[in-house]
């Protein structure tokens, strides 16, 4: 009862506009300081594990979540500030040698561990054949080329429909 009475406080809580417009902020303001960045997401791995505990609480913590996020990703200022703060993160890391090194090793790695699964390969392998096997994805990307060089949609459009 005590998770459900919470999970119905909070769910009201992020109904307000007064607090979803402080957490977008908190939030922004998160992703641009190195210190609250780091001490956030250590409070929420701690708070997952915890959740992850508990049965009852991971589900009620799960829907509020959801909706947090489903309101916050409503609000085309939120989304756009946000993506911004994510694209300058991804600019600035990209100039750092070293994380980009370990990026590029964690990759390859994946992608070598990919290739010798024999299982891998084979639901790949099908998964190329079934698209390669599909011609309307074939029109399509015709159609998309051709108009893309030539410019005659309209002209492509009755070619491809044999009108």
């Amino acid at each position: 009862n005590l998770f459900h009475a919470m999970a119905d406080l909070i769910s009201k809580s992020v109904q307000s506009t007064a607090l979803t417009n402080a957490l977008k902020e908190s939030l922004v303001s998160t992703l641009m300081d190195d210190d609250l960045h780091d001490a956030t997401l250590n409070t929420l791995q701690a708070a997952l594990i915890k959740a992850s505990e508990n049965e009852g609480f991971r589900s009620t913590a799960l829907g509020v979540i959801k909706q947090a996020f489903t309101g916050a990703l409503s609000d085309e200022e939120f989304v756009r500030d946000l993506m911004s703060s994510i694209v300058g993160a991804m600019v600035q890391a990209s100039k750092e040698e070293e994380l980009t090194q370990s990026i590029l090793d964690v990759v390859t790695r994946a992608v070598s561990q990919a290739l010798a699964d024999e299982k891998f390969v084979a639901e790949f392998r099908g998964a190329v054949k079934d698209t390669l096997q599909d011609g309307d994805l074939y029109k399509a990307g015709a159609k998309g080329i051709a108009s893309a060089a030539f410019g005659h949609a309209n002209y492509l459009q009755k070619s491809f429909r044999g009108v």
